[in-house]
């Protein structure tokens, strides 16, 4: 490697890169803007040279309208294994991917090798469609069930980021999420009801207390997101989407810290700590960064929320 380059093995030809940079505020974003137009991806080919990226940062024949899990979707099952089959050609499987592999190759599906639905028998395919279907339906319903409800809460439980041989569980996520942390680097418990199971709605005034002994365990920093019912983040006047604990919050006298989760301001006193819902149905996320180990082993639990009109 050149000299000042660290290097990172990957196991596939593809790598994601999601960079993260710390902000504590708006008052932070100039400088983090100025950090962020100083980053550059360069090959390794072209190291120490003069390079420029190429001029579009996609390939144009990628459909990047329709959402992915929507071309999966309408994706006939044929399509579906011809993609895997050129995927396994770029990227070969892990070695303890050898038992999925054996299977695949029942099918005629070898990897590093295209694969020709055309040879196989009408019946063959047939049934390559329907098992595609009760995926798909298999796939949406445990993608609604990631991880265990507690006090309200979604709680990812493992494997998370890494899964192993575990392709349900890694199909679940990238349903919805496409990727997923470490556990041990963050753990995003999301909440799509109240303290009696009722649906979060911003008809309604709710209130997310966390005691001073029950504030997140976190090693990091943690932060609550609002949502509105199809997972966008909601417009507010304020341009406020969350809340955490770098933001000026009012904490009550006994160290504790009451949230307002509603869609009108709790008035001037409350402003601090309120998160401003949609007129209709929501959910919010909790982000918990570097959690400690009560929250990996989940004897820490994030406290219901409750309605109080």
């Amino acid at each position: 490697m050149p000299a000042g380059v660290k290097k990172l093995p990957s196991p596939t030809n593809t790598v994601w890169i999601i960079g993260r940079t710390l902000t504590r505020g708006q008052a932070d974003y100039a400088a983090v803007h100025a950090i962020q137009a100083q980053y550059t991806l360069t090959p390794l080919s072209a190291w120490g040279k003069q390079y420029s990226p190429p001029a579009g940062p996609v390939d144009p024949s990628v459909d990047m309208k329709t959402a992915p899990v929507q071309q999966v979707a309408k994706m006939a099952a044929a399509t579906f294994f011809q993609t895997l089959a050129k995927s396994m050609k770029n990227d070969r499987p892990a070695p303890a991917d050898a038992l999925a592999v054996k299977r695949l190759a029942a099918l005629g599906m070898m990897a590093g090798k295209d694969f020709d639905p055309a040879k196989l028998e009408p019946a063959m395919i047939k049934t390559l469609e329907a098992g595609a279907k009760q995926a798909q339906k298999r796939i949406e319903a445990k993608a609604l069930k990631i991880g265990a409800m507690k006090n309200g809460w979604q709680i990812p439980e493992p494997p998370m980021g890494t899964y192993g041989t575990d392709y349900e569980q890694r199909a679940a996520i990238a349903f919805f999420g496409l990727g997923a942390n470490l556990r041990e680097d963050a753990v995003y418990p999301t909440a799509y009801s109240d303290q009696e199971d009722q649906p979060l709605t911003g008809k309604r005034h709710y209130v997310l207390h966390f005691a001073k002994e029950q504030l997140p365990p976190v090693k990091a920093f943690w932060s609550l997101t609002m949502y509105d019912q199809d997972s966008f983040l909601v417009p507010n006047p304020g341009g406020r989407y969350g809340l955490g604990d770098r933001d000026p919050l009012k904490y009550n006298a006994d160290g504790s810290l009451d949230l307002y989760l509603q869609h009108q301001s709790p008035g001037p006193e409350k402003e601090a700590n309120w998160l401003p819902a949609p007129p209709d149905d929501f959910n919010v996320t909790l982000r918990l960064y570097w959690p400690e180990k009560a929250i990996l082993d989940g004897t820490w639990m994030p406290p219901p929320i409750k309605r109080v009109d």
